[in-house]
């Protein structure tokens, strides 16, 4: 198990981004002890996935950002994803964004990963 440093540690290299598996890389520690970790400590569970979540909201901002500007795959990832309540229905299950990115077409992926600044492969800078 990770200790309280270790821990403490660990959810500073994942505020700034790290995943999982990076943050104990470079701790120097193995991926297994961050499972045992979380398995078995309750409150550590917690904040990674507090941290997750904060950090999902930094995707969301870029997301909309990006459908405000105008950018049509973002909007309907958007529409999707964050569906209007103002009918008063029952909100539909949210899809997930890999259930919205198979909508995409090849066009479309690329047309959105730009948008949010992804630097893509060369082989894909001239598919347009």
């Amino acid at each position: 198990m990770l200790s309280s440093d270790q821990q403490t540690a660990v959810l500073a290299l994942l505020q700034r981004g790290a995943s999982p598996a990076g943050a104990m890389q470079q701790l120097g520690l193995s991926v297994d002890v961050f499972l045992r970790t979380a398995l078995k400590d309750s409150d550590f569970h917690e904040r990674t996935i507090e941290v997750t979540d904060v950090l999902s909201g930094n995707v969301k901002a870029v997301l909309y950002r990006t459908a405000m500007e105008g950018n049509v795959s973002a909007q309907q990832a958007w529409l999707k994803l964050f569906p209007s309540r103002i009918d008063n229905r029952e909100p539909p299950t949210p899809a997930t964004f890999d259930e919205i990115l198979e909508t995409l077409t090849d066009d479309q992926l690329v047309e959105l990963a730009r948008a949010m600044g992804v630097d893509l492969p060369h082989e894909t800078k001239d598919h347009s």
